[in-house]
């Protein structure tokens, strides 16, 4: 599936702070494009992660060289 044929979006939310986010976000593409925001002194940042590898065509992982607590958008 290429990049102009997707539809959709799925917003993680980690609530429990964790170097290592399991997604599972059900968009059917081995090619997701996450950000990942947290928060860092009362203001919401985008974070790089270390890597994202697409497990499957509906899951996600995304690592972290620290642990965070955040929110995820995949599409």
């Amino acid at each position: 599936m290429g990049l102009a044929s997707r539809v959709g979006s799925y917003e993680h939310i980690q609530s429990s702070a964790s170097d290592t986010w399991t997604i599972t976000h059900n968009l059917n593409t081995d090619t997701p494009v996450v950000d990942c925001w947290v928060d860092v002194s009362g203001s919401n940042t985008k974070i790089m992660p270390e890597t994202v590898v697409a497990t499957s065509v509906n899951v996600v992982t995304v690592t972290f060289s620290i642990a965070y607590a955040g929110r995820a958008l995949v599409v």
